[in-house]
């Protein structure tokens, strides 16, 4: 059972590292976060990086939830507002 476990955690993580990853690159993330989450990415990278990687974060949060609200077919207006107060800031 242990084993199982672990590569779950492992996988997890590797998905959340990817997350990480798409929005520091800039480039589309197709994946499903939670608004906490993605709320805490855009705060450390808005403290630890320049205009152009925040440019680059924004760029991928906003295909993201450009494609959440596609797939899902209804507006992500917490996912939003997020977007807003983060924009605002560049």
């Amino acid at each position: 059972m242990a084993a199982k476990e672990g590569i779950s955690e492992n996988s997890q993580s590797n998905y959340f590292c990817a997350a990480y990853r798409h929005l520091i690159n800039g480039t589309e993330f197709h994946g499903k976060l939670s608004a906490y989450i993605w709320e805490y990415y855009l705060s450390q990278i808005f403290s630890e990086f320049g205009v152009e990687i925040k440019r680059n974060a924004l760029k991928c949060y906003c295909q993201a939830i450009e494609y959440y609200e596609a797939k899902s077919k209804s507006n992500a207006l917490s996912l939003r507002d997020i977007y807003s107060r983060y924009s605002i800031k560049i």
